[in-house]
């Protein structure tokens, strides 16, 4: 096997970055988190390669774009540079697989018991998606501080730009999220009828091509809350207002 850093085959002077994910079948946050590393690595030179154990859709999408994916770790004939890991087993299975490549560790969850960090020497840094995951990982499972870094998860500004200006009132709100529904649509729902507003969604992440167009033409978005915020929307505390600039309307 090809040693960690050797470039005599490979005229690319970028690295070998191994991306792993628990699955990648459908089009859940960390599925859809991979698809864009791997696309912007490859953009910018590296090699990006992905494993996950579970393979459908979303690993076809990625590997349209040109992009190595594979459910055996065995089948990389060359080592890896770096590894980033996302859900502990999958990270612990591609350190096991390739002794000396160090690593980083992604958590995505408050909640999710994948999302468990591996403690391990090689992995050089863990990284938290927000505060609260940095909080799991530092007082929760014993990792220093010092070891834990919190990195926002990235927007694509080259999908995602500035809308024109805001009408004097706002026409239609957009509801976004994979779980956007139940009472927090209704309570969504009841809010703009109150103003006159008319409601379209939920959009989902399931439908990868329309959601940076939907969201550009809303006069609001209102986004489903994840499972890592601590707070919980409180629609009946205060009544629904009309934010002043681009952002998502919050309660």
């Amino acid at each position: 096997m090809e040693a960690p850093g050797d470039r005599r085959r490979d005229p690319r002077s970028g690295l070998r970055v191994l991306i792993t994910n628990r699955i990648l079948q459908t089009r859940t946050g960390t599925e859809v988190y991979v698809r864009d590393l791997a696309a912007s690595l490859l953009r910018r030179g590296h090699l990006p390669i992905v494993y996950s154990p579970h393979l459908g859709e979303m690993a076809a999408e990625i590997r349209a774009g040109t992009v190595p994916v594979v459910d055996d770790l065995a089948q990389l004939g060359a080592a890896p540079d770096i590894i980033h890991g996302h859900h502990g087993l999958e990270t612990l299975a591609a350190l096991l697989a390739f002794p000396g490549v160090p690593a980083v560790a992604v958590c995505h969850s408050w909640l999710g018991w994948p999302d468990a960090p591996v403690h391990f020497p090689r992995v050089a840094r863990y990284l938290a998606v927000d505060d609260t995951c940095r909080d799991r990982l530092v007082f929760e499972h014993g990792l220093p501080a010092d070891r834990v870094h919190v990195r926002l998860n990235a927007i694509d500004l080259t999908q995602f730009q500035p809308r024109g200006p805001l009408p004097p009132r706002p026409a239609r709100a957009l509801v976004f999220g994979n779980s956007a529904g139940g009472a927090y649509l209704e309570a969504i729902e009841q809010a703009c009828a109150a103003q006159g507003i008319a409601v379209e969604g939920p959009a989902s992440a399931h439908v990868p091509s329309s959601a940076a167009r939907r969201t550009s033409s809303a006069s609001t978005t209102w986004s489903s809350p994840r499972a890592n915020r601590r707070s919980k929307p409180r629609p009946s505390a205060r009544p629904w207002s009309w934010p002043t600039s681009t952002e998502s309307a919050r309660w």
